[in-house]
């Protein structure tokens, strides 16, 4: 244990140096660090969860603790395996379980690995799998955005970068070797500069597939690149070929599909009809889900807002996201803090919603909605942490919520193991 906390305390003092020089080094291995309770910030608290440190063959024994963590977003990788994070003094903590959050291991790839704000799934942090996972962030007094990469659930971080520190928009993989990150800079007034970079190593090397430069000629110097205009909302890709991007400008959503791994992209044209939905002043496009079964199908959910309220529609695909059908859902006006909550699907026909403290399911692709009885835990908890970051489920069985009271900076994650009838802490 001396000579694991030694080189704990000889990582902290290099890894800045280690961050500014990664484009040099592209096989720097950074061990994921140990967390003790003393080190969490204490106005930061949330759940208690129950820790197991990473067992090598030198240690047979597994040391456990707990921490009081207060969390971030989660991501779940099948019925009993799922990732979940947070920042405690800006420092990223990431956690993963393999037993429903029983016990969880800290994976974190090194203590001051730091973020401005919380960090997403998706556009900070992606998992293929439980073992293969990345984390972008920009450095700050660099020119530089960095990306982090592990091939064994975390035990080892290695650390690439991209040549400018821009905003990150989106990262995606489909595989262990091929993934994209979609940036962009000079954002202003609904416009932006946007960069694609792919990469067929698995992270270690970034090629810049496309540019948008927002100059007059823009149109003309790159045709096929995904438009100056409107802000980046979400990317996704199906395979190593397909993938969208979702934008938004003026409160009008717009869907840009590719064909051939990002080099060249187009407009899905007529996507939203805007004669039938004259009601909606802003109109915004989801996140992308592709579902388990099938890389062929997927959904996007689509927001009409109308002040201070807002109603939830959808797009299905079945052709890996190039061409849509709208579908109107029988779903009723939403309200308050959570009214922009988008629906999940894990097929092309079963899904869930949350409304209020009530959960809605469909089994004919949200043609339907029925209430499922009242969680009285849900309902609790949900008047104790009113703010509801995220739900996701993996199954028709298995499901995560994240709540936060974001005045008193707390967290709480659920889990149900019956399609949503019930919930508890994990």
């Amino acid at each position: 244990m001396k000579s694991h906390k030694h080189i704990y305390l000889t990582i902290t003092i290099i890894l800045g140096l280690l961050l500014t020089a990664c484009s040099n080094n592209k096989n720097v291995v950074l061990d994921a660090q140990p967390l003790q309770q003393a080190q969490e910030d204490p106005t930061e608290l949330g759940q208690t969860l129950n820790v197991v440190t990473v067992s090598t063959p030198e240690e047979q024994e597994q040391e456990q603790y707990q921490i009081q963590t207060r969390l971030l977003g989660f991501h779940l990788l099948n019925e009993t395996t799922g990732l979940a994070w947070g920042l405690t003094r800006n420092s990223f903590r990431i956690y993963t379980t393999e037993d429903h959050g029983g016990n969880w291991v800290n994976i974190s790839p090194a203590a001051n690995v730091q973020f401005a704000s919380s960090p997403k799934y998706g556009k900070d942090v992606f998992f293929l799998d439980k073992n293969h996972g990345w984390v972008v962030r920009n450095v700050k007094g660099t020119q530089e955005t960095v990306v982090l990469r592990t091939s064994n659930g975390g035990l080892h971080w290695k650390i690439s970068s991209l040549p400018k520190s821009d905003d990150i928009k989106g990262i995606s993989f489909t595989s262990t070797k091929r993934g994209w990150i979609l940036t962009s800079s000079d954002s202003s007034m609904g416009k932006e500069e946007k960069y694609l970079y792919r990469t067929d190593d698995g992270g270690a090397n970034w090629t810049k597939i496309m540019q948008n430069t927002g100059s007059r000629n823009a149109s003309k110097d790159t045709p096929f690149a995904i438009s100056y205009q409107g802000n980046v909302m979400d990317m996704s890709f199906v395979d190593s070929l397909h993938g969208v991007v979702t934008l938004q400008d003026e409160g009008m959503a717009t869907l840009y599909t590719t064909k051939d791994a990002g080099n060249s992209w187009v407009s899905a044209p007529n996507l939203i009809d805007r004669s039938k939905m004259v009601v909606c002043r802003s109109l915004t496009l989801g996140n992308p889900q592709f579902t388990l079964e099938s890389s062929n199908h997927g959904f996007i959910p689509l927001a009409c807002t109308d002040g201070n309220r807002t109603k939830l529609n959808g797009y299905f695909t079945s052709d890996k996201g190039v061409t849509w059908k709208f579908t109107p859902f029988d779903l009723g006006w939403s309200t308050g803090p959570n009214q922009m909550l988008n629906p999940i699907f894990i097929n092309q026909q079963e899904g869930w919603y949350l409304q209020g403290s009530t959960i809605y399911h469909t089994m004919n692709q949200g043609k339907n909605w029925n209430a499922l009885p009242v969680s009285r835990n849900l309902q609790e908890y949900i008047e104790t942490y009113p703010s509801v970051v995220k739900m996701e489920f993996i199954s028709s069985k298995t499901g995560w919520i994240l709540l936060e009271n974001k005045e008193t900076k707390r967290s709480l994650l659920l889990q149900t193991l019956n399609g949503g009838m019930s919930w508890k802490v994990l």
